[in-house]
């Protein structure tokens, strides 16, 4: 009986480890580089943006840079300020961390 629950218990953890080994890790740079990327798509200006996100501009700039890290709240002003579901803006964030795209300069 012990052989087979210390068998179960190999097959689950393993399993458990797959599912870990799938997640993504944060990236702040491409936080800042998708909304950088949306907000010059939109033609608006850190300035003009930061203010439909309700938000300063400095620290817009230090998200789009990498410098500082957005949290939820944060997202959530700055997907709607884009018009967008937060959970877009997350999608399209995943995207960026698993497929990088080339920066332009």
């Amino acid at each position: 009986m012990s052989t087979i629950v210390d068998t179960i218990c190999m097959i689950l953890s393993y399993s458990m480890m797959q599912e870990v080994s799938a997640m993504i890790e944060f990236n702040k740079c491409a936080v800042g580089k998708v909304i950088r990327k949306i907000r010059k798509e939109k033609h608006l200006s850190q300035e003009v943006f930061s203010g439909l996100a309700g938000l300063a501009r400095t620290h817009i700039a230090m998200i789009e840079s990498g410098a500082k890290q957005a949290n939820f709240e944060t997202i959530w002003r700055i997907a709607n300020a884009f018009d967008i579901p937060p959970h877009k803006l997350v999608e399209m964030i995943e995207n960026e961390i698993k497929s990088p795209t080339k920066v332009e300069l």
